[in-house]
């Protein structure tokens, strides 16, 4: 069953959006806080302040998702 599945999924194809490693308050106001809108990480401390932590985390991910990018 695993294994089907697993084939199954092989072929399709995953999309890792911009807003997925970033909130809404982005780069240029590192003090500030989530505004209104869609807030992925909200204020969660661990979240990127800068691009190169944005690439550094995407970097990462990347490394531990398996199949062809």
């Amino acid at each position: 069953m695993t294994e089907k599945a697993l084939s199954l999924l092989a072929n399709k194809a995953i999309s890792i959006n911009c807003w997925q490693g970033d909130d809404v308050v982005g780069f240029d106001n590192p003090n500030g806080g989530a505004g209104d809108g869609i807030a992925t990480t909200g204020n969660y401390p661990g979240r990127a302040r800068t691009f190169e932590e944005l690439k550094d985390d995407f970097l990462k991910a990347i490394s531990m998702i398996p199949g062809k990018k």
